[in-house]
């Protein structure tokens, strides 16, 4: 467990941390781009400047894995950080990548996101407590109301819908790809049909109807992966999850996770058209094996229930239908006023 001591965010190790450090290895699936880990895949991808990184890791102990990895492949800086979306932990670590620069004499990584980005992260700054709370609910982690703050870098640059980045030999398209926020990326290397799909692609069923989490919003969803399978990848880095290659198995799968999510949106649609709520639909609709049978789709992170509580949510507001409860009796005591 991470240790933050005090309130100048100083990160002391513990054994598990030192565990991590060594056990950190580069799991390369593409000629010049690696698998870090991380919280999620982070992936380092060489370029004639340096390495791109995706995703700068969750604390101080895994960017010096990352960069001590990174070494061993290839002795060059991080050239340019990319933010696949702005949950927290993925890119918490981004200071101390500034930090190795500065003590190496290198010049900053330059930090991309998606102009939502930001807006994020304003927004888990002002409801702090509120998110470290449903963390600590989600994630099964003690909730500590006093732990510092995490010392997020806002990035350097920012786009609405594309970006590309022209690194020598490579290029790398930073693309808009809306799904489990509205700030996640992939990233698309036209020449050599490499796509990163980040957490758009997941090795589980899309989670769609996070309990305690804002709406996913699954048109938006489907929409996405559909943009992704257009690009026609012949290798495909998700977020979570093993790599898959094959140009029409890759087509299939996102095709197919789309499709699946369209199906519930017709299935929970036409049920609340009959009057059905919730509870009622959650007992009857069906799951297709055609859909939801896949490695890929199985109940692992998310779970098509989820999705259909999603869509019903996103027509239906909060209101369960009981007069009474327009103004509830206090049941608890407030803990603060």
């Amino acid at each position: 467990m991470i240790k933050e001591s005090g309130s100048s965010g100083r990160t002391e190790r513990t054994g598990v941390e030192k565990a991590l450090q060594r056990e950190v290895k580069a799991r390369t699936f593409h000629p010049g781009m690696h698998i870090l880990g991380g919280q999620g895949n982070s992936i380092a991808i060489e370029t004639d400047q340096g390495f791109v990184l995706i995703d700068a890791g969750a604390n101080k102990t895994m960017a010096d894995a990352f960069m001590r990895v990174m070494h061993e492949i290839k002795p060059a800086p991080v050239h340019t950080i990319i933010y696949s979306h702005g949950h927290g932990g993925y890119n918490d670590a981004a200071w101390r990548f500034l930090e190795m620069a500065e003590e190496r004499g290198e010049p900053l990584p330059r930090i991309v996101a998606h102009e939502n980005l930001p807006i994020r992260y304003r927004r888990y700054e002002e409801t702090a407590l509120l998110q470290r709370y449903l963390g600590a609910i989600q994630f099964r982690m003690p909730f500590d109301p006093n732990a510092p703050q995490p010392r997020r870098v806002y990035p350097t640059i920012t786009f609405s819908e594309r970006l590309r980045l022209n690194m020598g030999v490579r290029i790398l398209d930073v693309i808009w790809a809306p799904s489990e926020t509205d700030d996640c990326i992939a990233v698309w290397l036209p020449e050599e049909k490499v796509l990163y799909g980040g957490p758009a692609v997941i090795g589980s069923c899309v989670n769609i109807g996070t309990p305690l989490r804002t709406q996913r919003f699954d048109k938006r969803w489907a929409d996405t992966l559909d943009k992704l399978a257009a690009l026609g990848p012949e290798v495909l880095f998700p977020e979570f999850g093993r790599v898959d290659k094959g140009k029409d198995e890759i087509r299939f799968r996102l095709n197919n996770t789309a499709e699946g999510i369209r199906y519930l949106r017709r299935e929970v649609t036409r049920m609340m058209n009959r009057g059905m709520t919730d509870v009622e639909i959650l007992h009857s609709i069906e799951y297709p094996a055609e859909y939801f049978g896949h490695p890929w789709a199985k109940s692992y992170y998310g779970c098509p229930d989820w999705i259909v509580r999603d869509i019903y949510r996103s027509e239906n507001g909060w209101w369960e239908g009981i007069p009474p409860t327009f103004i509830p009796p206090v049941q608890r005591k407030l803990q603060a006023r």
